[in-house]
């Protein structure tokens, strides 16, 4: 899996990607972070693999076993997650990462919104519904799509940004929040 589960000195979680090495959420406490992992990768992952990775997090740092268990500053010692791809310290991520910052708003219109924009995408395949992979939507039509769907947690509503790394390897978008908003 390319995502990799971190445990944060403050006992909040984030995941970070080995294909942008930098962290794709802000980290949000237990609770949160289960419950992401459920919609994100489905109720199968979160059942036969969640909890093992979690306790591989709590207790090393991180879910990382390759090539054997990886702690969160080793993990780290080579980002890009500073601008330009720069590598930053622990520290800086640390403070730019564990945790939602103070002045994160989520509005009803994309131009309040933190993120450049919304996609739908199926809660088990990761594929995109109703749009095309690179399309950004608002958040008003990313719910209108996800209401078509009779089951709640059968697509989810992915918050993304525009990422220059991403560009290169992914088509340009990086998903960081999931259903966070409120109805």
């Amino acid at each position: 899996m390319p995502n990799i589960i971190c445990h944060l000195p403050n006992g909040n979680f984030l995941e970070w990607s080995t294909v942008v090495d930098a962290p794709t959420t802000y980290g949000v406490p237990r609770p949160e972070f289960d419950e992401y992992c459920r919609k994100r990768y489905g109720n199968r992952y979160f059942e036969t693999e969640h909890e093992a990775r979690m306790d591989l997090a709590v207790e090393h740092g991180t879910s990382s076993r390759v090539p054997r268990p990886t702690s969160l500053a080793e993990l780290v010692e080579h980002n890009r997650a500073g601008p330009n791809e720069e590598c930053i310290t622990l520290e800086e991520i640390l403070a730019k990462f564990s945790q939602l910052p103070a002045d994160y708003r989520w509005g009803e219109g994309g131009e309040e919104l933190d993120p450049d924009g919304f996609q739908v995408i199926d809660s088990t395949t990761h594929e995109t519904i109703g749009h095309a992979e690179n399309e950004i939507l608002t958040w008003k039509v990313a719910r209108q799509i996800k209401a078509r769907f009779p089951k709640a947690d059968e697509v989810i509503i992915v918050a993304v940004v525009r990422d220059e790394v991403a560009a290169e390897l992914e088509g340009g978008l990086k998903p960081y929040l999931v259903d966070r908003l409120p109805d």
